[in-house]
């Protein structure tokens, strides 16, 4: 359990490292960019390498298939939901600039949690056939852009770097909690 508990840490601490950044710097565009392909690859090649094949030696071809377009399914809605809640609260100006604020800010963070909690349980069960450090740098690679994104969107809506740093430390709190349930249920 120990092995469960230092893995939910280092995966959730890019959250606190990014919104650290983040709630005191704006980075350049290109540079924001860069981060987020990097993560998303990252986290795609881990999910391909590291948790299709095991649930396809695990439950078959239909299971495996049916859970991908059901996670496919789950996150296009929660992602669309949150694109026009966000849309209806950036004043005309704030859409132009690519929609920054504290709505910005906040679908981040659901975001986050949103993939973030199946992607840290399937950490935790990955623990029982021994730690996969691939998945753990995927998942910490890519929580590091999103939070200073979404820091960055935050404290632009007025949140204070205090108040910003602690609302991702909630979060990275609640998804370390996640690879811990994870190892438990396995």
């Amino acid at each position: 359990m120990l092995t469960a508990v230092l893995f939910g840490l280092a995966a959730s601490s890019a959250l606190v490292v990014g919104a650290a950044v983040g709630s005191r710097w704006d980075p350049p565009e290109y540079v924001t960019a860069i981060l987020l392909a990097f993560a998303s690859g990252a986290l795609i090649s881990a999910l391909s390498f590291e948790l299709v094949e095991e649930a396809y030696e695990l439950g078959g071809t239909a299971r495996t298939g049916i859970g991908l377009l059901a996670g496919a399914a789950t996150f296009v809605i929660a992602d669309t939901a949150l694109e026009r809640s966000t849309a209806g609260a950036s004043t005309p100006r704030e859409s132009a600039q690519g929609g920054a604020g504290p709505a910005v800010g906040g679908a981040l963070l659901a975001g986050v949690t949103l993939d973030g909690v199946p992607e840290n349980l399937a950490l935790g069960v990955s623990l029982v056939e021994g730690a996969s450090a691939a998945l753990l740098l995927a998942i910490f690679f890519s929580n590091l852009p999103e939070a200073l994104v979404g820091a960055v969107a935050m404290r632009q809506g007025g949140r204070s770097p205090r108040s910003v740093v602690a609302i991702w430390l909630a979060c990275a709190v609640a998804l370390a909690l996640a690879v811990v349930l994870g190892r438990a249920l396995a």
